[in-house]
């Protein structure tokens, strides 16, 4: 059984770059399992504690214990050590228990975990009769920590609900995807059929629908893993949504953020590629040969930022100089100025629609929460901006068109082909710089916005300064 785990360990690791590497594991008979989680699933016989980065799990039957080793050490442990949201689980809990220490008036041991309960006054810690905490402790509902730590509480488990299905499908798909590279198709089988009837059956079958609908590397990284950005990982990522054999050069750039999208340029050996990739993990401008040039001659920037900064993955790297060099030496024309305002408009009018999108969506939840007209209006009145991927959608377009204005006036003042670093830099203090600002605190903070309405009013700003 050793040398499974490691196998199964190694296998993570050469697949997605990562495994473990503070979490602990903890294992029990079926006794002890009963004794210390009385009132678990017996079905599933196994749990993750974010707090202390522990995965405990019953040893018995032993011919499914590997698979749940799997999901509670390699699944949830990797999920709570490289990612942004496992990460919150983690400072979520380690408050909590920062609070329960000053409700408790004792140091609590560093391995425990109190249940605090609503009750009058103080009754002293009790041994936990269930698998939510070693100890439970009944409290007066007026102490003021307490009320702080009702509050956080409930704003962990709203975050917890809303990330679940990722935290426990990432956890039994990975089961089945490492077992089967171990050739034990058999162990996933009864495993899979002690779940059916439990909530775990779901959680497998939605993730294991994403990975149909997109692929293997597509679930890690939308689950929130880092991105790998050798050549090796692109071009097997890549291969997964394009078609290699009708490609003739790719090229990798982008901020290649760990947590961040793998943007990528195809040129395709077909004049008319019609496969259009866009999703929260992947980029690809996909473009034939000569559209490739014409788009260079006209300076755009969705293909001479690739070719000012990035790297071959796939191809003759030779290819990529030649078309670096054309660039650089050509000279920008009242054609190609015409063409960069006609992009910047056309990505306006994207973002007005993504923002009408966004807007619909964010008063339809309102109305299914409640269909008071009042109520309706006020939150339109006071430009109520939720968490919508079509407003990042039209921050993406917003800043577009700024980088497409900024850009044919730099060309026309003289400068060389210019990348967007470089755009960013020579108008610091812009509202594109405010747009990209914006965009990464948003993506930087789980279902929330930082500033309401933020993004109406960079639109009309838009608008205004462009006459649009």
């Amino acid at each position: 059984m050793q040398n499974l785990m490691l196998e199964a360990k190694a296998c993570l690791e050469e697949e997605f770059g990562f495994s473990p590497e503070q979490s602990k594991v903890l294992t029990y008979t079926g006794q002890e399992w009963k004794s210390k989680f009385p009132n678990h699933d017996p079905r599933i016989d196994g749990i993750f504690r974010p707090r202390f980065l522990e995965a405990h799990v019953c040893s018995d039957p032993e011919s499914t214990f590997l698979a749940r080793w799997i999901h509670e050490f390699l699944g949830h442990g990797s999920y709570c050590e490289f990612t942004l949201n496992g990460w919150n689980f983690v400072e979520y809990e380690k408050e909590l228990q920062r609070l329960e220490a000053m409700l408790v008036g004792d140091e609590l041991p560093p391995d425990k975990i109190v249940r605090i309960e609503q009750g009058m006054g103080h009754f002293g810690l009790s041994e936990s009769d269930d698998s939510r905490g070693d100890y439970v402790l009944r409290i007066d509902s007026d102490d003021p920590i307490f009320g702080r730590y009702l509050s956080l509480k409930k704003e962990y488990k709203d975050f917890f609900e809303d990330n679940r299905l990722t935290f426990e499908g990432f956890a039994v798909w990975l089961e089945e995807f490492l077992l089967k590279r171990l050739g034990l198709d058999s162990v996933w089988s009864e495993r899979m059929g002690a779940m059916v009837g439990t909530e775990y059956e779901g959680f497998y079958q939605k993730t294991r629908e994403f990975e149909q609908e997109n692929s293997v590397l597509s679930l890690v990284y939308r689950a929130g893993f880092p991105r790998r950005f050798d050549s090796d990982s692109v071009v097997r990522f890549a291969g997964e949504h394009l078609d290699l054999g009708r490609i003739e050069l790719l090229v990798l750039y982008g901020s290649r953020r760990r947590y961040g999208d793998v943007d990528l340029l195809a040129v395709s050996k077909i004049d008319r590629p019609r496969e259009v990739v866009f999703t929260d993990e992947v980029d690809v401008v996909q473009v034939s040969e000569a559209e490739l040039l014409e788009r260079l001659e006209l300076f755009d920037l969705k293909v001479t930022e690739p070719v000012l900064t990035g790297d071959v993955v796939f191809g003759d790297p030779e290819r990529l100089t030649v078309l670096r060099d054309r660039l650089c030496t050509q000279d920008f024309s009242e054609k190609a100025g015409r063409y960069l305002r006609r992009r910047g408009l056309e990505a306006f009018n994207l973002a007005e629609y993504y923002f009408s999108l966004g807007i619909y969506h964010a008063v339809q939840g309102i109305v299914e929460q409640s269909g008071d007209p009042a109520i309706i209006e006020q939150a339109i009145r006071d430009e109520i901006e939720l968490y919508d991927p079509n407003f990042l959608l039209c921050l993406d377009n917003l800043s577009a068109v700024w980088s497409y204005s900024i850009a044919r006036e730099l060309h026309e003042q003289g400068h060389s082909p210019v990348t967007l670093r470089e755009i960013l830099g020579l108008s610091s203090g812009s509202v594109l710089n405010q747009i990209k600002y914006y965009t990464t605190r948003i993506r930087n903070i789980a279902g929330s916005v930082p500033e309401r309405g933020r993004t109406k009013r960079f639109l009309e700003e838009t608008r205004r300064y462009f006459s649009l």
